[in-house]
């Protein structure tokens, strides 16, 4: 083949600097296929596909030209359109592969042949539409050399283009490098494929002006319309590309304001607490699932068709509106203004309501309501205020346990019955409204008489049911007006409001008392428990309620001293009592500071033989004036107030500490009396005193002898047969004080082992006038002999008593006959001197010698 010697290179310039453009318009078209989908990708295919075909066939034309003489050349239409489809069919097949990343060696090899055939097509059809006469004859091996040039450049052109879209190649440098060696690669490859066909012989001079022929103009208006075409690419591409973007952008605000709603919901949803949102009239807007749970409603029910006055109690919203309008100073109406109105310069309003249930079921919740504002002005807050939102929490458990609490702080947990606590709530309005209508209040203090009995000899549990069942009876015997409270352990108070006489009280606690009176029946047994009541009234005995419950307390106690199972009612006469009482108790008190206690002792004389058997210490108070208290005065005091332990121990080891003293004057042991209170027999730390006492002092157990009463054996004689058993195991000798005076029993006098009996003065001075004591003392005697108990009669005060007493065997004798009480100086000397003398002859004819007055 003959080369030509003359082309024209600013065509082939022109071509590279429009292929150039194309390949960046193909990258653009190219990016939008990645990310297109469906119809969009299809056309955006095809545009591509005609805008790089069109661009690829000018600059094969231009490069044509750019070998073609300056004579004017005709073209053959059809062939051009065949070339032109060569063209489009070539760069449809680039972008299809590029597009579905169809990168395996067989796929590329696959679509580099197909490339190939498209572009042979469009240079083949191309050069056959040019009819000009030939000078260039054709060479198999230029035609083969094409061929591989070509199949190897579409096989490059792919993996360039495939190369750009991956992360390394998606840069601008990469791509506009791509794109200028790819469009000289196709210039060279064009032209080597132009001088393989036929040629004309003549070509225009270089630097000939082309201009001015047709074939010229056709080239000028070739390469304005692909310039066009690859601008209009070009610029649809960048559009795309951003209203892509744009696309992009906005569905992904899109998708984060659907997420954030999203998140929003589920985050209403999962709240515990009913949230509730409603316009500026109430109409309910949006609720939660927890507010459908709480009011039992659908979400459609509540919506647009309720408004926040179906979930509140009538009653509670006019309520409100009254306390508002009072607040407020001026008329809220019963409505939603009532609910939704904040006081003040708050903008949370926090308070509890009751709503209301589908069911009608009535649900305390605590209610807190702010306004609910969108953006809006800062300047005008009403506009941008939109409604109300509605938080609601549900406080069913914590009212059940505020009840709960409640009860348990003003109810008794036995009984069910009121406590103080509401007892002082209750007295405050009683009196109250007393004092409006020139009412009287009374108070009555109820204290079941031994009922520590029953406690102790049947169990607590018994105890309770006892307590149950007096608690119905009290409740069904007072007036409904009436507040029955348990005020300790068995002690119980009624407050009777509205009284007008003091004989209506009365009269209830007659009732009261005939009814506690009844027989009780529980386990197969039958008892009785009996009642001493004390009433109080307002506003004559007091005007609150510590007042009225420490008078009422004092007639209880009044009631108590008359015999129990009785009613006292308060007189001022029971204050002058406690107040003198509680004098006393401090007088005592600073007594047992001050040693203000000392004792006196009392012979006590052995009948057969007229010889001093022993001593009584009885116990005696001195007090700041000078004039002394016997026992009788301050023991029963002592008793209740537990002082009786300090002053027992004391006289205990005081008299014990002279039985030696009194012993060596009398020349002859003697045995030391001393007087037990039912109190100090109950404490558990009276034997550990009794011998401590006896090491301290060194007395024989025997010398020591300890009076006791009848009652010690009625209160539990289970543990005073203990008492006793230990006690005489230890020696000392035990006698039964004042016998026949209280609950005398030979039952217990067989059970107790008693080493003496003392008969109680009452018997021993009524002997001279009465024969009924007479018979008594005499009984008593044989009673006591028969038993092997020595018998002591006390208050011998005359001369026939004490012969009677020998004539019927009496064992011992004191009083002031034989001998008075003395103190311990006075007692030495009485005792000396009887040692010296010799009263036996005296006692022979059945009277002492000589009477002591040691007062």
């Amino acid at each position: 083949m003959k080369l030509p010697h003359l082309f024209r290179p600013d065509l082939i310039a022109l071509s590279v600097l429009l292929t150039s453009v194309a390949a960046l318009t193909a990258f653009s078209f190219i990016d939008i296929l990645c990310t297109a989908a469906g119809q969009r990708r299809r056309l955006w295919l095809a545009a591509g596909a005609a805008a790089s075909g069109f661009s690829l066939w000018s600059m094969h034309f231009l490069v044509v030209q750019a070998f073609l003489p300056r004579e004017a050349v005709s073209y053959s239409i059809p062939l051009v359109v065949a070339s032109l489809c060569g063209a489009i069919f070539t760069s449809l097949t680039a972008l299809v592969c590029v597009v579905r990343r169809t990168q395996t060696p067989l796929a590329a090899t696959v679509t580099s042949l197909l490339m190939s055939t498209g572009l042979w097509i469009m240079h083949l059809t191309g050069t056959a539409a040019i009819s000009a006469p030939r000078a260039v004859h054709l060479h198999p091996f230029f035609i083969l050399l094409a061929a591989l040039v070509t199949f190897l450049f579409c096989g490059a052109s792919l993996q360039t283009v495939a190369h750009s879209q991956s992360p390394a190649g998606a840069g601008p440098v990469w791509r506009v490098s791509s794109a200028c060696v790819t469009s000289l690669g196709l210039a060279a490859l064009l032209s080597v494929c132009v001088i393989t066909v036929p040629l004309p012989t003549q070509f225009a001079l270089l630097l000939q002006p082309w201009m001015q022929n047709t074939s010229s103009l056709s080239v000028v208006g070739v390469a304005g319309v692909t310039g066009l075409i690859a601008a209009a690419a070009f610029l649809s591409t960048s559009m795309e590309r951003y209203l892509s973007r744009q696309s992009r952008i906005r569905m992904a605000m899109i998708a984060q304001l659907q997420e954030s709603n999203t998140l929003r919901e589920a985050i209403v949803d999962s709240a515990l607490f009913a949230i509730i949102s409603t316009d500026l009239n109430g109409m309910i807007r949006s609720v939660n699932r927890a507010a459908i749970q709480m009011l039992g409603y659908s979400a459609q029910e509540m919506i647009g068709n309720m408004s926040l006055l179906h979930l509140h109690d009538p009653a509670e919203v006019e309520e409100q509106a009254i306390r508002l309008s009072v607040q407020l100073r001026r008329g809220i109406p019963a409505d939603v203004e009532a609910i939704t109105t904040l006081t003040g310069d708050q903008r949370l309003d926090e308070r509890e309501w009751t709503y209301m249930r589908r069911d009608g079921q009535a649900v305390p919740v605590r209610l807190s309501i702010s306004p609910l504002q969108f953006a809006g002005s800062a300047n005008d807050e009403l506009s941008s205020q939109q409604g109300f939102l509605i938080i609601a929490q549900d406080i069913s458990a914590q009212k059940s346990a505020e009840q709960t609490m409640r009860r348990m702080a003003l109810y008794d947990p036995l009984t069910g019955l009121p406590n103080r606590t509401l007892l002082e709530e209750q007295i405050i309005r009683s009196l109250a409204l007393a004092g409006r209508h020139r009412l009287q209040v009374s108070l009555a203090v109820i204290d079941l008489d031994r009922f520590k009995q029953i406690n102790d000899s049947l169990g607590r549990l018994v105890g309770d049911e006892v307590l149950l069942l007096l608690s119905r009876r009290l409740t069904e015997t007072v007036r409904t007006s009436d507040m029955v409270v348990r005020l300790g352990s068995d002690e119980f108070v009624i407050l009777m409001p509205g009284i007008e006489h003091p004989r209506q009280s009365l009269d209830v606690m007659q009732r009261v008392l005939q009814a506690l009176s009844e027989p009780i029946c529980l386990e197969g047994q039958e008892f009785y428990v009996t009642p001493s009541i004390g009433i109080s009234a307002f506003p004559n005995d007091g005007h609150d309620l510590n007042t009225l419950l420490r008078k009422a307390d004092r007639a209880m106690y009044k009631a108590k001293s008359r015999g129990r199972n009785s009613v006292a009612i308060f007189s001022s006469e029971f204050e002058s009592e406690a107040s003198s009482l509680l004098a006393m108790d401090s007088a005592l008190r600073r007594a047992i500071k001050r040693n203000e206690f000392f004792l006196v002792y009392q012979p006590i004389f052995h009948i057969p033989t007229g010889e001093i058997s022993g001593l009584e210490a009885l116990i005696r108070w001195q007090q700041p004036d000078g004039s002394v208290l016997s026992p009788a005065g301050f023991i029963p005091l002592a008793e209740e107030t537990g002082l009786i332990f300090k002053i027992g121990e004391w006289v205990l080891r005081t008299a014990c500490a002279r039985v030696g003293m009194f012993s060596r004057a009398a020349r002859k042991p003697l045995r030391m009396a001393v007087n037990i209170s039912p109190y100090q027999f109950r404490d558990p730390q009276l034997l550990q005193c009794i011998q401590e006492t006896l090491a301290t002092t060194g007395i024989e157990p025997s010398q020591l002898e300890l009076e006791i009463t009848e009652g010690v054996l009625l209160d539990d004689s289970s543990e005073a047969e203990e008492t006793i058993r230990q006690l005489r195991t230890l020696g000392i000798q035990i006698a039964m004080d004042d016998f026949g005076t209280g609950y005398s029993s030979l039952g217990y006098l067989k059970r107790f082992p008693i080493d003496r009996l003392k008969i109680d003065r009452s018997f021993v001075t009524g002997m001279e006038s009465t024969r009924n004591d007479l018979t008594l003392t005499e009984a008593v005697i044989k009673m006591g002999h028969s038993l092997n108990a020595q018998v002591t009669a006390e208050g011998v005060e005359s001369a026939q008593q004490w012969q009677y007493l020998c004539e019927q065997g009496c064992d011992d004798a004191q009083g002031f006959h034989l001998a008075r009480p003395m103190r311990a100086e006075q007692l030495l000397e009485f005792l000396l001197s009887r040692a010296e003398e010799q009263v036996s002859a005296r006692l022979a004819a059945h009277r002492p010698a000589v009477s002591f007055d040691v007062n």
